[in-house]
């Protein structure tokens, strides 16, 4: 019908940065080569109807490229149809569309491809990216509409209650089945049935330490087996034998102690909702001779099903220890509570133990977010403190409020059908200052006849305290409540208890502070007023009093800083006829330690000694529980949706420059007549962004100095906006390649190459920058005075390491360690006569060589404030008393220390020569003094390891021997002298390193360093390799320092799978309900949390299906050429990401 029509294909790349397309712009794509397809002829239309913009961005009247159409109507003679194709022999191939591709930073990308990736997360049912200008020039805008509706502060973690609780509760089994699998560091060498798999450290992010929970198993036990007369067969009461529930048996730990105490006749019954812990259970109870007499009978359910083992009042005991974190609500608990009493017999207990308490959940957080921030070089306060209140609105874990319990105790009575005598409330047992017992509590219901009468209290305040004990305050660097308060308080015990004894009161009640919990608030006091300051504050300027550890050991002594160690209390000898009970105090920093006559104690004392409201419970217990809105933390929809979609796409195939500055969620896409998406109705990205952008929030501030204009200036060079001081980089909109020509610009004027890692950081201003420079301007300047030795690259970042050196060697035998250690800075100490110091004698005397370092180390450790140290041989002793310098001074903090080539302390203290395994194996008694050059050369060559060759050629030649042998006989002569006088526990983590062919330092030498652990300690043997470990395996102790020093876990990649397996299982449930509704439902329910992170730490997977994986491409050649190439991607995404899941080491998924 028409006279001809013109195709024209044209080479994009000439006009693709023209605001404006010109005839002259436009150049055909030559054979085979893709470009853009317009259309002439007269069956070209006149425009797009009543939308000229439209219509002038793609009607052209271009004669001199294509004639005008003699009979067409259109004015115009070229369409510019936004489609792709090339032609090959005559033919037109359609390659995709045009106007879908832009160019970011010097990048082509094509959005349907960056659209094609963001639909594989869990929630975007479909996505669109489109580019817009930006306050600092293109950028990507992706707009995502959900398969269902979302609440984006749930996909962050936002801890909303679940209706159906019995199907959050059921949740939970997955995740368990896959946690109880990973039993590396988890299972007691010397007791097998002490298996902690699965019990992850909140703090660390790595399995528990065994003594924390050694511990934490004893005391649990305890509180059962106290009440073992409970279950003595004479019981008048009971119905049938002895019997104990225990209500989330996990592993067996408690129940292979609890079990026996039944003997042969009594029944145990363990339950939970893991089958693979029960598997466990029943194998070591078929395998280890000493329990396959008991009575044990196991069964997959959860709490509030009691009854599928039980008969009612059948049970002496009901135990559920350590699960109660994990349950939806506080109604919920209530529930199983009195399904627990209904199946408990008169007379029997109820115990409902390692509840975490609501009133200390924020300070515990806070501790937590400290505690790894530490380990980065640059935090501030105001970043820990969010991160901290994100946390706890974000938290999926439920923490109970103690005065729950306190009015159950006051009004519950008929809750239970007045078969509750009283309830019992005590916090966690124990000197491990650890999250089992910090910020955890146990509760009892004792269940019998009530006693009418309610005791009657003497209330004491700390402040009355201190004044009858003339006490000060603390002074906060060196201690945070007066230590004499320790000293004194048993006799203030003792006077007051005689004092109450010749009134009518039942007892006293007093407060005060709780050496467990009270750094931790003060941390969080510290953390608020920090972050209030209108100066971003780093947290290097913490008091190292208030540093927090994963796990300390804590003593009467130590913790008298901090005040008074629960355990104290429990354990002080009252008089006959005394009790006592230690409870929280409203205080999250103090607690209440109660005294009281034995006769009261059977009585309601709790309610009693808190002053409980004598009002019933409400029926609604949500206040109970912490809730989202326990804090004040402000909540933004498209904030969030950024904040979830930005993290996400980190760990996605999409190259930086391919993730969207923006995310803007939409319930659905505006569409036009047609049904097409109506692009010019959808939301303006522009503002999108600038209303998640801090600078929208941020007060512009004007440079003040010379230097801080000359800094704004090469910024808004490089960003094109106008740059105040206090104004985060990425809140500019700051990326990577931004970055990259920010670094560089800022090298060339001020000669100090700042951190790429800092710069795209929220801490990096124009002011902080500059103060950043300033400091390690200074810090460069001094970083080799004296004997420390600096090791790594100049301008690389990352927290310090020193590194004492082993016998004989100089601070260069670690410069390997030192170049692959990329993430983190280490200096060595040169001792006299070697290295830089070869022109000094060399000192062979510990206390004289202690004493020659010190001025310079210690100067040094001040500097840095923060940072690990690392003892090898020599140097490990070295550094522990360094260690202990550092532990008194308040201006240092000790992160970690590791220990190679050594015994303990206590245990090198008594050793002869240069070590009782050396001489061993040389075959050697005697002093080192009396060694000849021959024996020095055995002793050396035996230490060399894979070295061994290389050092028996030196050592053949006459003129080196002295300058070989003379350090390492000065040395081991040093260690030979080195004397403990007292042992003194490091309260950092200690981690020892051993090579497994290693014959100068025996296994059980080198776990001697135990004895000085005062928090965690953990030993890594290194296969084949010898005594020296920074000569022959440096590339493997980098890896281990930069695994277990900094904040990035992605080492930890299997702890994850955990949370993968239970994802995979709420997307066939959901797949199984074909309601909406229910199918929300489900996956709020199913949603993957961690047990000790939250969701939101979390990374979320897709589910695998390897269905997808093995299609045959071959059959996509019938399809069009770019839904091929998404369809390839998108295998080759599925595939890598099937490898991630099934243990790829290096990256999470």
């Amino acid at each position: 019908p028409f006279s001809y029509v013109n195709f024209c294909v044209f080479d994009p790349s000439t006009y693709a940065d023209e605001q404006k397309i010109e005839e002259r712009s436009l150049k055909l794509a030559g054979p085979g080569e893709v470009g853009e397809l317009f259309i002439g002829g007269d069956c070209l239309a006149t425009g797009y109807i009543k939308n000229p913009e439209k219509t002038e961005a793609a009607f052209f009247n271009f004669p001199g490229l294509c004639a005008k159409a003699p009979e067409g109507a259109s004015p115009f003679t070229l369409y510019k149809t936004g489609d792709l194709c090339k032609v090959v022999d005559g033919d037109y191939h359609y390659m995709g569309r045009n106007d879908f591709q832009v160019k970011i930073s010097g990048v082509r990308i094509e959005c349907e491809e960056v659209s094609a990736v963001l639909k594989t997360h869990p929630v975007v049912g479909d996505a669109l990216v489109t580019a817009f200008d930006g306050p600092f020039g293109k950028a990507l805008a992706a707009y995502v509409v959900t398969s269902d509706a979302v609440d984006w502060s749930q996909e962050m973690g936002s801890g909303a209650q679940d209706s159906d609780e019995i199907l959050n509760v059921s949740s939970w089994g997955a995740v368990y089945d896959e946690m109880y699998k990973e039993t590396d560091n988890s299972v007691s060498s010397q007791d097998p049935t002490l298996n902690w798999s699965g019990y992850t450290d909140t703090y660390s992010r790595r399995p528990h330490i065994e003594p924390v929970i050694k511990e934490w198993v004893e005391w649990s036990c305890e509180q059962v087996s106290v009440h073992s007369h409970l279950c003595s067969e004479d019981v008048v009461c009971r119905k049938g034998k002895p019997t104990i529930t225990e209500l989330g048996c996990g592993n067996g730990m408690l129940l292979f102690r609890l079990a026996p105490l039944l003997g042969r006749s009594g029944r145990y019954i363990g339950t939970d909702i893991s089958n693979r812990a029960l598997e466990t259970v029943d194998e070591l109870k078929r395998t280890l001779p000493q329990y396959q007499h008991l009575n044990v009978d196991t069964k997959a359910l959860a709490a509030h099903e009691i009854f599928e083992v039980c008969q009612a009042k059948e049970n002496d005991i009901v135990l559920c220890n350590g699960v109660t974190m994990y349950f939806p609500t506080a109604n919920y608990l209530l529930k199983c509570m009195q399904l627990s009493a209904e199946a408990t017999r008169d007379g029997g207990l109820v115990v409902y133990g390692d509840v975490q308490s609501r009133r200390h959940v924020l300070a515990f957080r806070a501790h937590v977010e400290t505690y790894q921030a530490l380990r980065r070089q640059d935090a501030t306060a105001a970043a820990v403190l969010h991160a901290a209140k994100q946390s706890v609105a974000g938290e999926e874990l439920s923490y109970f409020d103690d005065a729950l319990f306190q009015r159950l105790d006051r009004s519950g009575h008929k809750l239970f059908e007045d078969r509750l005598a009283r309830v019992e409330l005590r916090v966690k047992r124990g000197w491990w200052h650890s999250e089992f017992n910090r910020f955890r509590y146990d509760v009892w219901l004792v269940l019998g006849e009530k006693q009418a009468k309610e005791p009657q209290f003497e209330m004491v305040s700390y402040e009355q305290v201190r004044q009858e004990l003339q006490l000060g305050e603390g002074d906060g660097s060196t201690e945070l409540v007066d230590s004499c308060l320790v000293e004194k308080l048993e006799a203030w015990v003792a006077d007051r208890v005689q004092t109450v004894s010749g009134t009518k009161m039942d007892g006293f009640v007093v407060t005060l502070p709780n050496a467990r919990t009270l750094a931790s608030t003060r941390l969080l006091e510290w953390l608020e007023n920090a972050a209030a300051s209108p100066e971003p504050v780093e947290l290097s300027s913490l008091p190292g009093l208030l540093h927090p550890a994963d796990a300390c050991l804590g003593s009467v002594q130590e913790s008298a800083k901090f005040g008074v160690e629960p355990e104290m209390l429990f354990t002080l000898k009252l008089p006959e006829g005394w009790e006592q009970r230690v409870i929280w105090a409203k205080d999250p920093g103090y607690l209440r330690f109660v005294v009281l006559r034995s006769e009261a104690a059977k009585g309601s004392w709790l309610s009693a000694a808190t002053g409980a409201p004598r009002e019933e419970l409400p029926e609604d217990l949500s206040a109970f529980k912490n809730q989202p809105e326990d804090i004040e933390f402000s909540f933004n929809p498209v904030k969030a949706c950024n904040d979830v979609m930005k993290a996400w796409a980190a760990g996605t195939s999409l190259l930086p420059a391919m993730r969207p500055s923006v995310y803007i969620p939409l319930e659905a896409f505006p569409k036009n007549a047609a049904g097409k998406i109506d692009r010019a109705s959808l939301p303006d990205a522009a503002k999108a962004f600038e209303e998640i952008s801090a600078t929208a929030a941020a007060e512009y501030e004007p440079p003040a100095t010379e230097e801080e204009q000359k800094m704004v200036e090469i910024w808004e060079k490089v960003l094109k906006v106008q740059v105040g001081v206090l104004t985060p980089f990425v809140a500019y909109g700051g990326h990577s390649l931004t970055a990259v020509q920010l670094c560089s610009s800022v090298s060339a004027t001020f000669h100090q190459r700042p951190d790429l890692v800092y710069l795209m950081s929220e801490d990096c201003t124009v002011r902080a920058l500059l103060s950043k420079l300033r400091n390690e301007g200074a810090q460069k300047k001094t970083s080799d005075e004296g004997c420390v030795v600096r090791l790594s690259p100049e301008g690389r970042g990352g927290l310090p390491m020193l590194i004492f050196c082993a016998a004989g060697t100089s601070a260069a035998t670690y410069g390997g360690v030192a170049e692959r250690a990329n993430r983190m800075q280490l200096f060595g100490v040169e001792l006299p006569g070697r290295g830089r110091r070869v022109e000094e004698p060399v000192i062979s005397d510990f206390a004289e060589l202690f004493e020659a370092l010190k001025a310079d180390v210690m100067s040094w450790a001040r500097r840095q404030k923060r940072f690990f140290v690392w003892g090898d041989s020599l140097g490990a002793v070295l550094a522990y008393e360094f260690a202990k310098l550092w532990e008194a001074d308040p201006a240092t903090n000790l992160l970690g220390l590791y220990a190679s080539g050594n015994a303990g302390p206590s245990e090198a203290s008594r050793e002869r020569g240069m070590g009782e395994a050396a001489m061993a194996h040389l075959g050697y008694e005697g002093s080192c003094k009396d060694m000849t050059d021959e024996d020095w050369k055995r002793f050396l060559l035996a230490s060399a390891g894979t070295g061994r060759a290389e050092l028996e050629e030196l050592l053949q030649r006459p003129e080196l021997v002295d300058n070989i042998v003379n350090p390492v006989k000065a040395d081991c002569l040093a260690y030979e002298s080195y004397r403990l006088t007292k042992v003194e526990r490091i309260h950092s983590p200690i981690v020892t390193l051993r090579g497994g062919s290693d014959v100068i330092t025996s296994p059980q030498a080198i776990r001697s360093w135990q004895e000085v652990a005062g928090s965690r300690y953990e030993h890594k043997e290194f296969g084949q390799f010898g005594h020296m470990l920074a000569r022959e395996c440096p590339a493997l102790l980098a890896e281990l320092f930069e695994e277990y020093s900094l904040p990035d876990f992605t080492h930890e990649l299997r702890h994850f799978e955990t949370f993968r397996t239970a994802y995979r299982l709420m997307r066939t449930r959901k797949q199984q309900h074909g309601s909406t509704m229910k199918a929300r439902e489900i996956r709020k329910s199913m949603r993957v949390c961690s047990p000790t992170l939250g969701a939101s730490k979390v990374p979320v997977d897709f589910e695998l299906n390897t269905a997808d994986l093995d299609f045959n491409l071959e059959l996509l050649d019938d399809i069009t050429p770019p839904t091929k190439e998404v369809k390839v991607m998108r295998v080759g995404n599925l595939t890598w990401r099937k490898g991630a899941a099934t243990g790829n080491p290096t990256r999470l998924p």
